[in-house]
C-alpha cells in the first residue's frame, strides 16, 4: 500500500511516498480503516522533526499521521461500536491501552491504518470525508479545552489567541456554539476570516499589544503558545483560567501534565486525548451547522512535504488536509 514514511528525522523533505506492507489482521479491539483523508497537524510535524523522539523512539521507517477519516475494512474480536463498511474518523491509536504520555504513532498518511475501535466516531452521511479528516486532532483539542477543562457555558467570555489556525478556528466556533462571547486574535487579513466565523470582537495582534488590554475573560486560550501566563494573567477574570496549547518542550513533562482537569493555579495546558464520545458530540455540532471545519488546502498524499511546508509557514487559515485517494 502507499504511505508517507520517514527513515530519519528532519524537515519536510524527509517525508517520502513509499510502498509498505499492509497492516496485519486486526487484533482484539482493533479496527483497520481505509483512509480517505488525513489531517495535517503540528503534532505530525513534531513527530517528523524528532522533537518527540524521547517519547516515541526512533523505530524507522515510520509512517506519519495522527488522525484521519475513512471506511472500516476489518474489525477484531470484541469490536461492537463500528462495523465493516462504516464511515468513521478519529485520533488514531493502535496501542491496546492509551500510552502513559498520550502520544502514539498510528500512521494515518497511508491507504490503511489500524486503531483501537474506542478511538473512532461515525461520520454522518452528509459530512464530506475530507471535512471529517480535518476534525479529530484540532477539533478535539479545542472541544476538550473548552468543555472539559474550562467548562465554558452561556455568557462566558473567551479570548482565543491564534483564532485563525486549525485549533483556533474550532475553538472560536465551539465557544460561540456554547453561547460564549468570543474575542478572537489573529493577524492582518486573517482577522476578517475570524470575523466570518462569528467572533463578537476581533483583535489584530499586529496592531494591538495584548499585554496592554484591560479586558477580563473567563478563559484566555493561547492556541499560539506565544504568551506566558505572567504576561497575560491580568486578562483572566476572577475564577477564570489561562490555557496554553502544549508544545513539544512541555510534552517532555507529559506524565505530569496529561490529566485534562489538572490546573496550576489559574493556569492549565490543553491536552488532546482520543475520545469517541467527545468526537461524536463535536461531529454532531458539525452536522447541525454550528461549526464548520475551515480547510485552507487539500493536497494529494504524494504532496505531504508541501503540506508540511504550508503548515509550518504560519499563514494557514484553518487546516491542511491530505486526500489519500489522490
Amino acid at each position: 500500500m502507499r504511505a508517507i514514511t520517514i527513515d530519519r528525522f528532519g524537515g519536510p523533505d524527509v517525508l517520502v511516498l513509499s510502498e509498505v506492507p499492509e497492516p496485519p489482521p486486526p487484533g482484539p479491539g482493533e479496527v483497520v480503516v481505509a483512509i480517505h483523508a488525513a489531517g495535517v497537524n503540528p503534532l505530525d510535524a513534531a513527530v517528523r522533526s524528532g522533537r518527540l523522539a524521547p517519547l516515541l523512539g526512533r523505530d524507522f521507517p515510520l509512517i506519519v499521521g495522527n488522525d484521519g477519516a475513512g471506511t472500516v475494512t476489518a474489525i477484531g474480536a470484541g469490536v461492537s461500536n463500528v462495523g465493516i463498511g462504516e464511515r468513521v474518523h478519529g485520533l488514531f491509536d493502535a496501542a491496546p491501552t492509551p500510552s502513559r504520555h498520550g502520544f502514539a504513532t498510528p500512521g494515518t498518511y497511508a491507504e490503511l491504518a489500524v486503531t483501537r475501535a474506542s478511538t473512532l466516531a461515525r461520520v454522518p452521511d452528509d459530512v464530506d470525508m475530507v471535512m471529517a479528516g480535518a476534525i479529530p486532532v484540532a477539533g478535539l483539542t479545542a472541544y476538550q479545552t473548552l468543555v472539559r477543562k474550562a467548562r465554558i457555558e452561556r455568557r462566558s467570555s473567551v479570548l482565543v489567541i491564534g483564532a485563525s489556525g486549525g485549533v483556533g478556528t474550532f475553538a472560536t466556533q465551539i465557544a460561540i456554539a456554547l453561547g460564549a462571547k468570543v474575542t478572537g486574535v489573529a493577524g492582518g487579513s486573517r482577522t476578517e476570516l475570524v470575523r466570518s466565523l462569528g467572533a463578537h470582537t476581533v483583535i489584530d495582534h499586529q496592531e494591538v499589544d495584548l499585554t496592554t488590554l484591560n479586558d477580563r475573560f473567563d478563559l484566555v486560550y493561547d492556541v499560539s503558545t506565544r504568551f506566558s501566563f505572567r504576561c497575560l494573567r491580568h486578562l483572566v477574570a476572577p475564577g477564570g483560567l489561562f490555557v496554553a496549547n502544549i508544545g513539544p518542550r512541555l510534552a517532555m513533562l507529559s506524565p505530569n501534565l496529561r490529566r485534562p482537569e489538572r490546573r496550576f493555579g489559574r493556569y492549565g495546558f490543553a491536552w488532546v486525548t482520543s475520545d469517541a464520545h467527545d468526537l461524536t458530540a463535536l461531529t454532531a455540532m458539525v452536522e447541525a451547522g454550528q461549526i464548520r471545519p475551515c480547510i485552507e488546502e487539500v493536497l494529494p498524499l504524494a504532496d505531504a512535504a508541501t503540506a508540511h511546508r504550508i503548515l509550518e509557514s504560519g499563514r494557514v487559515f484553518g487546516k491542511v488536509v491530505l486526500d489519500v485517494r489522490r
